[in-house]
């Protein structure tokens, strides 16, 4: 076994006991999942038309996905409410208005990924005489809205005992549960299938890759394969191309004739490979728990960012034209990073008073998070993105803050408006004076704090002990633990380097000579990207240590063994 895996695993303390644990999918059922199937089946024997009410991020489109298929596939009358992020999260009276507008005669609803505190939107879909069932994942208020049924994990009644599951996989529990008991083996079948859509949104929502959600990732990731076509080596795209045209062979498999069924297996597939045609991925082991977080998931996500239509979204798995929506789904996306990009560059040119912690910005909402997320890498500090507000805060923004420093309960505990997670948040100052006094607060707290600088990491590779051989071997074993992710993270690695000792070359690379290589003696090439910057810093250092993990790459017939890290400071 190799050397570098054996550090992996005594770092962890990983036991055998633990892996196979951590497999372990089996789990009880949701609190008041029977209650309100119940009620489902009512609605459905009666014929009264239900309407699915989403959130608008990536969670919350995956969720409506999941719950408009599975209800058309259980034989339900089921319309989708294409959510409207202006209306702001959840829902309200301004959201049903435009539900009746859009929606004819309609009887209940049926939230998915949002729901536990619209009070008011709850009371007036009540007060009109319509059913109102909540599935929901959030942390509920003191109190409950005053819906027919409520299924959420994180309500007190419930004993569900891996608690952080996703919208979508609670929509999706909802919906299984359902077919299991009112339907035959055959849409057991076919809502199974429908995990895949929970699934990614357990990576974009960040839960747990453990237990259920382990099982569900694992599912999704198979069924993506399957249904991309794409083959075990590099991708001959013109006749993946040909194929998806011609549609050949690509959803027999799975044996769907009918709407929505087939609909959003083809706008999956055709979404992933859109990633094939623009270059990102090119052979079917691309597609896992990365590709997820760092293509799919921004990519939705990209609309509530540039204040796009959420219409956008689910024209790609209900449209029958879903290319036209894939392609703008990806330009916006590309927008998304282009703006993030200029705004990152007007804020480290401007004067910042209140750097390192606190930036003003003209930056539009939705990219506030993402620039919080870019600047706090670099600083390891709390950070706070914020702009002028027409609401009744003069500032208003996101936050993002390292794992040592609890930011939503300490700051809240001060009078300070924060709202979300501990490390990620929103965040709203009355004026400039108000902000001044954050900074204050924060300049003393964290001078006094005793923060831990140890840059942890779970093998060392030894450049004159650990070669090619050894460091392939690691990742080579290293993927029968896929998939990682939030509390069974990726492994990483620090190597120790040196430009008298043991590197060889250096290489500037990119389309703005961006990214730094560096070729080691050990036939490992060290690959630090956006850091050519520090190519000077660098050369004048006697040594330094870079943490990150091993990676494989392959041109030209020839395997590489990469280390992609990033120098620690």
């Amino acid at each position: 076994m190799s050397d570098l895996f054996k550090q992996f695993i005594a770092s962890r303390g990983y036991t055998e006991e633990f892996l196979d644990s951590i497999e372990n999918s089996e789990h009880k059922d949701l609190h008041n999942i029977d209650v309100l199937c119940k009620k489902l089946n009512d609605i459905q024997k009666s014929h009264k038309k239900l309407i699915v009410l989403p959130d608008f991020d990536m969670d919350g489109i995956m969720s409506g996905v999941v719950g408009f298929t599975g209800f058309a596939e259980l034989g339900f009358e089921v319309e989708l409410f294409i959510p409207k992020p202006e209306f702001g999260y959840g829902f309200n009276k301004k959201t049903i208005d435009a539900m009746e507008k859009e929606h004819e005669n309609f009887s209940a609803v049926i939230t998915c990924d949002n729901g536990i505190s619209a009070f008011e939107g709850v009371d007036y879909l009540k007060s009109k005489g319509i059913e109102v069932f909540i599935t929901d994942h959030h942390m509920p208020q003191e109190n409950y809205p005053k819906a027919d049924v409520i299924v959420d994990p994180l309500c007190r009644e419930d004993s569900y005992e891996h608690k952080a599951i996703c919208g979508a996989h609670v929509m999706w529990q909802v919906l299984d549960y359902y077919a299991r008991h009112y339907c035959d083996e055959e849409k057991v079948r076919n809502i199974s299938l429908l995990r895949v859509f929970a699934g990614i949104g357990t990576v974009s929502d960040v839960m747990p890759v453990l237990y259920e959600n382990r099982a569900l990732l694992k599912d999704a990731i198979t069924i993506c394969r399957l249904v991309s076509q794409l083959p075990e080596d590099d991708v001959n795209v013109e006749q993946l191309k040909c194929n998806i045209e011609q549609d050949k062979n690509f959803f027999n498999t799975l044996g769907f004739d009918s709407f929505p069924m087939r609909s959003v297996f083809e706008g999956l597939g055709k979404t992933i490979c859109k990633f094939v045609f623009e270059g990102k991925i090119s052979k079917v082991s691309d597609i896992d728990e990365e590709f997820f977080g760092f293509y799919l998931a921004p990519m939705f996500n990209s609309l509530k960012r540039l204040d796009a239509n959420i219409i956008i979204a689910f024209g790609a798995f209900f449209d029958e034209h879903p290319e036209t929506y894939i392609d703008k789904l990806y330009e916006l996306n590309e927008q998304r990073k282009q703006l993030v990009n200029e705004y990152m560059l007007e804020i480290e040119e401007q004067d910042n008073p209140y750097a390192p912690y606190i930036y003003i910005t003209n930056a539009n909402s939705g990219v506030l998070g993402l620039l919080a997320t870019k600047i706090m890498s670099k600083t390891k500090l709390p950070c706070f993105v914020v702009s002028k507000s027409e609401d009744s805060y003069g500032y208003s923004g996101s936050g993002r803050s390292p794992e040592w420093f609890l930011a939503n309960s300490l700051l809240t505990n001060e009078g300070f408006y924060i709202a979300g997670h501990e490390h990620a948040f929103g965040c709203g100052f009355t004026d400039e004076k108000e902000i001044e006094s954050l900074f204050a607060y924060l300049d003393k707290t964290i001078s006094q704090m005793d923060i831990d600088k140890t840059v942890y990491y779970d093998y060392l590779i030894d450049t004159d002990k650990h070669d090619y051989s050894d460091c392939f071997d690691f990742i080579e074993i290293s993927q029968f633990l896929k998939p990682f992710g939030v509390d069974f993270a990726k492994p990483e690695g620090l190597i120790h380097l040196s430009f008298s000792k043991n590197i060889l070359a250096y290489k500037i690379m990119g389309s703005e000579d961006q990214h730094l290589k560096l070729i080691l003696s050990n036939e490992i090439t060290v690959l630090l990207w956006n850091q050519a910057y520090l190519i000077n810093d660098i050369l004048d250092m006697v040594d330094f240590d870079v943490v990150g993990y091993l990676d494989v790459s392959e041109f030209a017939g020839r395997t590489q063994v990469n280390f992609v890290g990033n120098i620690v400071d």
